[in-house]
């Protein structure tokens, strides 16, 4: 088992596309705005307008804010086009009709009364973001797997909050399942928001209905025993030969300030997605910070019996982000890599 460090390539960015106006947002009773969530400011008070931040651009953010300026829905697109690293040459204009095909997916970012948490409950506050990491990790999906692989693959979704990757991934990018996870706490929003964005979703039943994708959501504890009966429950949707998950993926899930030592339980369900399959693409995409415990993190998943290495995949220097890819023992992915 070894755990390889980050490769000293080049950033694979994209050039960042120039800053947008809001000429055309309804400010009567709704404002949409460059809101950039981040930890260093979570005030949904305080309008952060950032125009030039990439990953927000590239997902076409919008915040969208009653008239006491509070949040209560975010704005989000996908193009597969645009997003392509190697099809960005004038980041000037768009291609109208891929803009036009591309409907924006409207999140709620509001909890119900009784899903209010205590102020800094990590889970829940968090769960109503958007972070670089995820929209990082999306695109990374994108450039590495071919539309063809989504298209015949299932993808795991962990602490996935809104559910952006997962929906990005299942709307834009085709992938055959998608099934998004957190805790029962946000499920509620969740399912309503899947269902408000008119999505393939067939609840968490089977359903006669030929479909191209489906996404469901469901909860899941953290655990061994948890990714077991998920797994179980889930055979039907699940074509490989392993019967489990082709891809596990997931974002900013590991910073100890916020969630504590809950890495470790991460540890435990990435082990048990490898130890099912071993030729699960299993990614975590994460935003480095100070005493985040993402090396410990890393260095307790590449001593796992299951896992052969753990190697970072990508880099994006100024923004902070890295991806970082498991690797199960005597898997294929590894001769490939």
């Amino acid at each position: 088992m070894s755990l390889t460090p980050p490769p000293s390539t080049e950033d694979l960015r994209p050039p960042s596309p120039p800053s947008t106006n809001n000429d055309d947002a309804d400010t009567t009773n709704k404002e949409e705005v460059i809101y950039n969530h981040s930890f260093e400011n979570d005030d949904d008070d305080e309008e952060d307008y950032d125009e030039n931040d990439y990953y927000l651009q590239l997902i076409k953010f919008k915040s969208i804010r009653n008239k006491d300026g509070l949040e209560e829905a975010i704005s989000v697109s996908w193009d597969p086009q645009r997003s392509k690293k190697d099809d960005i040459q004038d980041t000037t204009t768009l291609d109208s009709s891929s803009e036009s095909s591309n409907s924006s997916l409207l999140l709620s970012t509001l909890l119900e009364p009784d899903e209010l948490a205590p102020l800094f409950a990590g889970a829940q506050w968090a769960g109503t973001r958007v972070w670089h990491a995820a929209i990082c990790g999306t695109l990374y999906l994108q450039n590495n797997y071919a539309s063809h692989v989504l298209a015949e693959s299932s993808l795991l979704e962990l602490g996935c909050g809104l559910g952006v990757p997962g929906m990005i991934a299942s709307k834009y990018l085709g992938t055959k399942y998608v099934l998004l996870t957190d805790q029962e706490s946000i499920m509620s929003q969740l399912v309503k928001n899947l269902q408000t964005n008119d999505f393939h979703f067939c609840g968490n039943k089977e359903d006669d209905t030929p479909r191209n994708t489906v996404i469901q959501a469901e909860p899941l504890d953290w655990s061994r025993s948890g990714v077991q009966s998920l797994v179980k429950d889930k055979q039907s949707f699940l074509s490989n030969n392993s019967g489990s998950f082709d891809i596990v993926l997931n974002c900013d899930c590991i910073y100890e300030p916020l969630y504590g030592s809950s890495w470790k339980l991460l540890v435990e369900v990435l082990e048990e997605c490898l130890r099912q399959n071993p030729d699960c693409i299993c990614l975590t995409s994460v935003e480095r910070r100070a005493a985040d415990g993402i090396d410990d993190f890393c260095s307790m998943l590449s001593s796992s019996p299951v896992v052969s290495k753990v190697e970072c995949v990508f880099e994006d220097v100024p923004y902070k982000i890295q991806i970082y890819q498991a690797f199960g023992i005597n898997s294929r992915l590894l001769v490939e890599s």
